[in-house]
């Protein structure tokens, strides 16, 4: 099956997600837009808040490290792109997964917070924008950069999300049967 869904993955461009802002000047509660492209148009998804890792979305463990109780349902919009716009609790290596029930698309994004102490944070060194662009990869021959969209950890995520969305969907379902 990982075989089969890695094949589908290559065939065409892999799921992004971003977030603005891309980093905050401290923890604390922050309202956030999420954007993602290269979905399924019209397909169902889920965004969660985790903790990354050492900061890294590709090791996220969507069971492990994503507050599954803390869902937001969006839908992509016939061009393959959404956005949502979520308030989260930020606490050093932070980050928002994106995926759907069927565990076929899955992103990752890190929010970093300026100043951490830690692995996930900045160096805090004076910065006066709380900006920061997010983390890429270089493309063939060194041109090009592509972001980091967590390929490894998608299973992973999509797994959960697909927990969450049969219980979400079936909560739905059962209460519009009660009501016949």
């Amino acid at each position: 099956m990982l075989t089969m869904l890695s094949g589908t993955a290559a065939a065409q461009d892999d799921p992004v997600i971003t977030a603005d802002p891309a980093s905050v000047s401290e923890e604390g509660e922050a309202d956030i837009t999420v954007s993602g492209e290269n979905f399924t148009p019209g397909n169902s998804l889920f965004l969660l808040p985790c903790v990354a890792p050492d900061g890294d979305a590709n090791a996220i463990n969507g069971q492990q490290d994503c507050d599954i109780a803390d869902l937001t349902a969006v839908t992509v919009g016939d061009d393959g792109t959404f956005t949502a716009d979520v308030t989260y609790d930020i606490v050093e290596c932070f980050a928002i997964a994106a995926g759907d029930a069927a565990q076929t698309e899955a992103a990752a994004v890190t929010i970093l917070v300026d100043g951490a102490a830690g692995a996930c944070g900045t160096d805090g060194g004076g910065s006066d924008t709380t900006e920061e662009a997010p983390a890429t990869t270089e493309g063939p021959g060194g041109e090009d950069p592509l972001p980091e969209t967590g390929v490894g950890t998608n299973l992973m995520i999509a797994g959960a999300l697909f927990l969450l969305g049969a219980g979400y969907f079936s909560t739905r379902a059962g209460g519009r049967l009660g009501e016949r």
